[in-house]
This record gives structure tokens, C-alpha cells and sequence, in this order.
């Protein structure tokens, strides 16, 4: 076998086995947030203006802590570039912050929590997602 069709086939392998994913699994603690609830999110309850945008896959998390509890809506979109689109056309409102890394969009929702928390608790998530 020459040496080209040797490359060739190491190539083709490494294509083969490319491409699987981890699932994912939240952090079970976010700066003094406990981890509640965790599932996954079919595709067709995933919101209109964000499924437009490419979705690979959604999930909802649930963190408890001094504060309150705090829902988390996590969508890994299929290009970073989506999770960045989606940032910018957030709309801020009240009780909730939206962020992205990576490929990652995300929406934290705790009302009873004051922003200072709230936004921690965002910007916890973000570091988490930046080491996957």
C-alpha cells in the first residue's frame, strides 16, 4: 500500500470517528448555587426565536440557593455564531439574564433574586461553559 493511500485511510477514519459529543451535564454547583433539576428539552418546545437560529440541542436546569431558585434554559446551537446572533437580539427583562459562550446561548430566570445574584449566578454559568 503506498504511502498516499495510507493517509488517505488514516483520514477517512478520523473522519469517521469525529464529530460525537459528551452529553452534557450541568455543574452541580454555580457559585453557591445547588443544582435542583436537570432534563433535556424536546425541539418542539424550544422557543420560536431561538429555534430559527439552528439548535443542537436544549436543556433546562434548576439552582437553589440563598437567594431563591433560578431556572436555566441552556441551547447549544450548531455554530457559535448563532449563541452570539441570539445575545444581541436579547431584550432585557426584569428577573432574567441572558448570556452566551461558545456555541451556548442561555437564559437565567430567578425573580425573587436581586440582580446582583442574578447576574453572579450568569456570569458563574458562562465560566462553566467556558471550560467545556
Amino acid at each position: 500500500m503506498s504511502i498516499r493511500l495510507c493517509w488517505i485511510a488514516v483520514l477517512i477514519g478520523l473522519l469517521a470517528c469525529g464529530g460525537t459529543e459528551e452529553p452534557f451535564a450541568p455543574p452541580p454547583e454555580l457559585d453557591g448555587w445547588s443544582l435542583e433539576s436537570f432534563e433535556p428539552v424536546p425541539p418542539q418546545r424550544v422557543p420560536a426565536g431561538v429555534s430559527s437560529h439552528s439548535v443542537e440541542a436544549a436543556y433546562r436546569a434548576v439552582y437553589r440557593g440563598e437567594a431563591g431558585s433560578a431556572a436555566v434554559e441552556l441551547y447549544r446551537m450548531k455554530a457559535a455564531p448563532s449563541a452570539f446572533e441570539l445575545v444581541q437580539q436579547w431584550r432585557p427583562q426584569e428577573g432574567k439574564v441572558a448570556g452566551y459562550r461558545g456555541r451556548w446561548f442561555f437564559v437565567v430566570s430567578a425573580p425573587e433574586a436581586g440582580s446582583e445574584a442574578l447576574s453572579a449566578l450568569a456570569d458563574a454559568l458562562e465560566k462553566s461553559l467556558a471550560r467545556r
